[in-house]
């Protein structure tokens, strides 16, 4: 893990060996080659996976989570009889005794964001990444993909947060019970020419050919959820307006957490989760 000076170049190492099996499943891609064999269709899964999660957004976002699920769970404490009831099973395993007036006085300071607070630990990044590569890398081979190719007169662009991972059915879920669902469907631009979708239908995967509409969409969605850079093949004023505007107008694109999220029973603490 990155604390250990040994172990940085090994991760390193792992998405080099990941990055080199996509490149030649991203240049067939490109070249409008839908026809991948089973193993390079599961190797680039895993690379657009990575993409989805290896980003400045992915870091902040599981950050500010963590940060939140600890301070959510301060605030649980503070409910009439939650901190004895902490306090009692605390003793019960330790054997020692618990100053609640203290533990009390620093969760009020936590919960009142007196206490700055920082999540500083690089191995949890990075184990929140694999876990989510692994996950979405699996579930994205698993789809039926479609290789569709933008006008000439309308290229894709791409941006800092590039993978769209979209799952209506788990939004409904709520944080607490947030699990991925037969919804979940993605796209990821591959060129100015070419972006690669998946979803959960019957069928092979194909190539199709996108409408001037489709990758206007599809470019607004990359001008909306790009956490600061957008990038384009072309020089243009008017998108420039446009990323201008949407970023100056939209709300925080790391989201607040809903009041309710992360409370949790003394004798059954939740964990925290992140979907990207």
């Amino acid at each position: 893990m990155p604390e250990l000076p040994d172990h940085q170049d090994d991760i390193e190492a792992a998405f080099s060996k990941l990055e080199t099996a996509a490149a030649s499943r991203l240049e067939k891609l490109r070249s409008g080659d839908i026809n991948l064999t089973a193993q390079e269709k599961a190797e680039f899964a895993w690379f657009v996976a990575a993409s989805a999660v290896r980003t400045p957004f992915f870091r902040d976002l599981t950050n500010t989570i963590a940060l939140e699920h600890h301070r959510k769970r301060m605030e649980t404490l503070l409910e009439p009889g939650m901190m004895e009831k902490a306090a009692t099973k605390l003793e019960a395993q330790t054997g020692g005794s618990v100053d609640t007036a203290s533990v009390r006085e620093f969760a009020e300071k936590v919960v009142k964001k007196e206490i700055e607070m920082t999540q500083e630990s690089k191995a949890w990044n990075i184990k929140q990444m694999f876990d989510h590569i692994a996950d979405f890398g699996e579930r994205f081979a698993k789809m039926r993909w479609g290789l569709l190719e933008a006008p000439d007169d309308t290229p894709l662009i791409t941006s800092d947060n590039p993978v769209i991972v979209l799952d209506d059915n788990a939004k409904k879920l709520g944080p607490e019970k947030y699990r991925p669902t037969s919804g979940l469907r993605f796209g990821f631009p591959l060129s100015p020419k070419f972006a690669l979708s998946g979803e959960y239908v019957n069928g092979a995967d194909q190539r199709l050919k996108a409408s001037t509409q489709c990758v206007q969409v599809f470019n607004s969605s990359q001008v909306s959820r790009a956490y600061v850079e957008v990038y384009a093949s072309f020089k243009s004023m008017e998108l420039q307006a446009e990323i201008d505007k949407v970023h100056k107008e939209r709300p925080s694109v790391i989201p607040n957490l809903p009041a309710d999220y992360s409370r949790f029973d003394a004798e059954e603490p939740t964990r925290p989760r992140s979907s990207p």
